[in-house]
């Protein structure tokens, strides 16, 4: 007992250092400081709203979307500064709290015994969606810890029959909502189990008022809001809009549009996870029996989750994908059940693959650290610009460097200010229509093209200056 103490004690050490040091080292990208700028603007403002960084349209700030996120963020950053790192830590913390999460689902719903769980979470837990949702500033893997401890206290209820169970379980549910709108699918799996399983219990009544008082007290607040149409537009855009119909961007779309594009080693891989993962649902449901399989709350539930990755997710390498967590237990708990071997075969090189992909991943930003060459090249600049006392843009994922300040701008177009300077990326600096050569190189900003003349560079970075004369 006391080995096995020791080598989950290992894993777990082996798992947090490997998550700490990404946090470190890994490149900051355009989502993060989108995220965490509402969170920053409460603290020094008092109110969530855009600090010049809204994707979409203006009204994106107004939504639960942010509401949710900005307020967990904030206490964590008005502590211990708004810096990358604090924001990425609250991540990890719930990823190593989630560990505990996969734990109890494995106990309370697929029937592994205590110590078999504890070493099937880790197969999970090292996969490459795992590693990079849980290193990153997105809600998306912290919704999904909430809806693991969802179904823990739904279990709970179940058992004791405590009200505070329930009510307990549709406020992780609705929060977990809040902070992505991908917990929808899930949720709904949920309620379509719930209601035909526990509503006609004889008191419905109580069930009934404990299961929906979450959610009425957070509509209440956004009916109370002045941006509460706005909310409703953007909940239904991001289900059921333009940019999001199963046509445009789903997984079953995008394997059709590999096939289009002659790519088939692509649209196979994406077609052989999905075979893959169906694969098990019906393996476990075999195992299980139909009815008892569709009574298993958690089973339900990640089918949902499994659709969400169906139908909202069009990457096979998207952090989007971390949703795709509750089908690996069920895959993790047929493994450990069925006799079939070529599914175990199958399952067991998956997760090879996932790991492998995740141990790469990590090897290659900690060696080469590009968080700190992105610090380095930044402060060259300013050390020799002094950017940080003029009016600049920057692209998104640099504003951390320059902690969001007044004079740093992300939105040209929307910005009446023509600022000093322009930092780009090399990468991505020919779609800002940024000219190196010609008569009038200059940047589109309201309309107009604004002069400005490249100055300097740096290994990974491009400087311009807005031009004072003709500049040629």
């Amino acid at each position: 007992m006391f080995g096995i103490d020791r080598k989950i004690f290992f894993l777990f050490l082996l798992f947090t250092t490997l998550l700490i040091a990404l946090v470190w080292t890994r490149e900051a990208w355009i989502d993060e400081s989108w995220f965490a700028a509402y969170a920053v603007n409460f603290i020094r403002h008092g109110t969530i709203a855009d600090l010049n960084m809204a994707r979409f349209t203006d009204n994106l700030p107004h939504s639960f979307f942010f509401y949710a996120y900005a307020l967990l963020q904030a206490p964590f950053y008005a502590l211990f500064g708004e810096h990358l790192s604090v924001g990425r830590l609250i991540t990890v913390f719930f990823a190593l709290t989630g560990l505990y999460g996969i734990y109890l689902n494995f106990v309370f719903y697929l029937d592994l015994k205590r110590k078999e769980a504890m070493y099937w979470v880790w197969p999970v837990a090292f996969t490459y969606y795992y590693v990079i949702a849980a290193t990153q500033i997105r809600p998306d893997l912290i919704s999904v810890t909430l809806v693991l401890f969802a179904l823990a206290a739904f279990h709970m209820w179940q058992k004791e029959q405590r009200y505070r169970w329930l009510f307990l379980t549709h406020t992780l549910f609705v929060y977990a909502l809040l902070l992505h709108l991908q917990t929808a699918y899930a949720l709904l799996a949920f309620w379509v189990y719930f209601v035909i399983y526990h509503y006609r219990k004889r008191d419905r009544g109580r069930i009934l008022f404990y299961s929906l008082l979450p959610y009425l007290l957070v509509l209440l607040f956004f009916v109370t809001n002045t941006h509460f149409k706005e909310n409703l537009h953007i909940f239904y855009d991001t289900l059921l809009g333009e940019h999001n119909r199963v046509e445009n961007r789903s997984m079953l779309h995008s394997i059709l549009v590999k096939i289009e594009e002659g790519q088939y080693l692509r649209a196979g891989v994406r077609a052989g996870i999905l075979v893959l993962i169906l694969c098990n649902f019906l393996r476990f449901v075999r195992l299980r029996g139909f009815k008892t399989a569709l009574s298993n709350p958690f089973f339900v539930t990640a089918a949902g989750s499994f659709a969400s990755w169906i139908l909202a997710v069009n990457s096979i390498g998207s952090y989007h994908a971390v949703w795709l967590v509750p089908s690996f237990m069920v895959m993790s708990a047929v493994t450990a059940r069925s006799g079939v071997r070529l599914l175990r075969l199958f399952n067991l090189l998956f997760f090879a693959i996932l790991v492998a992909a995740s141990l790469k991943f990590a090897f290659t930003n900690i060696t080469e650290n590009p968080l700190r060459q992105q610090r380095q090249e930044i402060k060259y600049l300013d050390t020799k610009y002094g950017l940080s006392h003029s009016t600049l843009f920057v692209q998104r994922d640099l504003m951390w460097f320059y902690r969001f300040g007044p004079n740093v701008t992300y939105r040209l177009h929307s910005s009446r200010r023509m600022p000093e300077f322009l930092v780009f990326r090399k990468s991505t600096h020919k779609k800002k229509r940024v000219y190196l050569s010609g008569d009038e190189p200059g940047i589109r900003l309201d309309g107009k093209d604004v002069p400005y003349r490249y100055i300097d560079e740096t290994k990974h970075l491009l400087l311009y200056r807005r031009c004072t004369d003709d500049c040629r």
